[in-house]
């Protein structure tokens, strides 16, 4: 037979609190622990009880323990088997309640009520003047729902003209469709109120404007000769411009013939310092006579003014203050005979209002058949379309046609103000493009 072995105990170092919890089993410890508190809950344990604590010889007949048995039976027996085993059983004891301590009970204070016009005499009478109309207003509307409500025949009421003038409403009444109507915007049930200017054309100029009288294919010779005149005068302008524009640049920058040199920049920075002969004798002459000034000016004493001459000097001093008092009175007490002077200043001034406000109306009504500034272009007008005399035929077929349709059609709508000013846009790249001629291509060494 094979003897059994046992198995050696394995040594652990037991020197941390780390190693006493993972090498030392405490699970006797613990239930030991949890019976004892058990126990405490209960009221302690049966063995350290006495026999008198547990046990009760009865001797004689308890009269509350036989109306209980009477109860009992009385009850349903449903009722009374529940019970049982609720009092038999030990897990439904056990969740029942062990302290000996009544619950908490929540303070059920009084329900504070709401004061209204209808509980509170001071209430009343403060806000009763103010709230009268309100409430019999509302008392009346609450019998009315109640009236239709009670016959449903008085929904209805066609004792009115459907077509005439509409009933006038109570300012109440109004209060709450404005109410309703600012509802509805706010959910964004009801569409927002479109504004006036919406449909307001931003130019009053003609979408489609009729050409000139002088670009017919067979014009008058007065239409076509004024027509070229206008068209002179626009070319003009535009040469004006540039010439302008040309004198402007001139000024600023320097030709070549007029740039500084090295000779001219020597002779500019020497100047002023008598490097010259000519310079030398034009220093010496203006010593000479800034010398002479000083000699012929006379030197005076200061005379000091006497008692009299101060007081005269005070005198006249009080003496024009007054006047000036005098005279502002006086002002002041004529202004009563001005009221006709002062009535067509003021006649004068509204005048001038009138016209200024007629100017400013004009002004923004000239402006609506001009095109405005939209963008940082600023719109050019197109060339005048017209042919020369010697290009004229009296014939639709054999005439030469100028401008373009497309060209028209977007100057146009520019010009109305619906697009913006706009310019051909071409690419400028920011950096040259750099040319590398690949390996393979290249001419091979011999």
């Amino acid at each position: 037979m094979m003897s059994k072995t046992t198995a050696k105990a394995v040594k652990v170092s037991k020197n941390r609190k780390k190693s006493w919890k993972k090498h030392c089993p405490v699970d006797d410890v613990e239930e030991y622990l949890d019976n004892k508190r058990f126990n405490e809950r209960i009221g302690g344990s049966a063995a350290d009880k006495s026999d008198e604590s547990l046990f009760v010889i009865e001797k004689t007949a308890n009269n509350a323990l036989l109306s209980e048995d009477k109860q009992k039976a009385t009850k349903a027996p449903k009722e009374s088997k529940l019970k049982s085993i609720q009092s038999d059983i030990k897990y439904f004891k056990l969740l029942e309640s062990q302290s000996k301590v009544d619950p908490i009970s929540p303070r059920i204070g009084p329900k504070e009520t709401k004061r209204t016009l209808l509980n509170d005499d001071k209430k009343f009478a403060k806000l009763w003047p103010q709230k009268r109309k309100q409430y019999l207003r509302a008392k009346q509307m609450a019998e009315e729902r109640k009236a239709i409500k009670a016959d449903p025949k008085l929904r209805y009421e066609f004792g009115f003209d459907l077509w005439g003038e509409k009933p006038e409403t109570h300012p109440d009444d109004e209060e709450i469709e404005e109410l309703i109507d600012y509802q509805e915007v706010l959910k964004g049930s009801k569409p927002p109120k479109v504004p006036k200017h919406r449909y307001n054309k931003p130019s009053l100029l003609p979408s489609v404007e009729v050409p000139l009288s002088g670009q017919s294919y067979n014009p008058s010779s007065e239409a076509h000769q004024s027509l070229l005149a206008m068209a002179h005068d626009i070319e003009v302008k535009k040469i004006r411009e540039d010439q302008h524009f040309t004198r402007l640049v001139e000024d600023h920058y320097v030709t070549k013939a007029s740039a500084p040199n090295d000779q001219t920049w020597s002779q500019e920075m020497s100047h002023g310092l008598g490097l010259s002969d000519d310079e030398d004798n034009d220093i010496e002459d203006q010593t000479e006579e800034n010398d002479e000034k000083i000699s012929h000016q006379l030197i005076r004493a200061d005379k000091k003014k006497t008692k009299a001459q101060r007081n005269k000097e005070l005198l006249q001093k009080q003496m024009s203050l007054k006047k000036k008092l005098e005279k502002g009175l006086k002002i002041k007490a004529n202004e009563i005979f001005k009221l006709k002077t002062y009535k067509k200043e003021l006649d004068r001034k509204d005048k001038e209002s009138t016209e200024r406000q007629m100017r400013r109306s004009e002004r923004i009504r000239s402006k609506l058949f001009k095109p405005k500034r939209m963008s940082r272009y600023e719109y050019s007008s197109p060339d005048v379309e017209l042919n020369l005399t010697q290009e004229l035929s009296g014939s639709l077929r054999s005439m030469k046609t100028e401008g373009n349709l497309l060209e028209d059609r977007f100057k146009s709508i520019q010009r109305r103000n619906i697009i913006e000013t706009r310019t051909k846009q071409t690419f400028k790249r920011k950096y040259k493009l750099k040319k590398i001629i690949k390996k393979s291509c290249k001419d091979p060494i011999l």
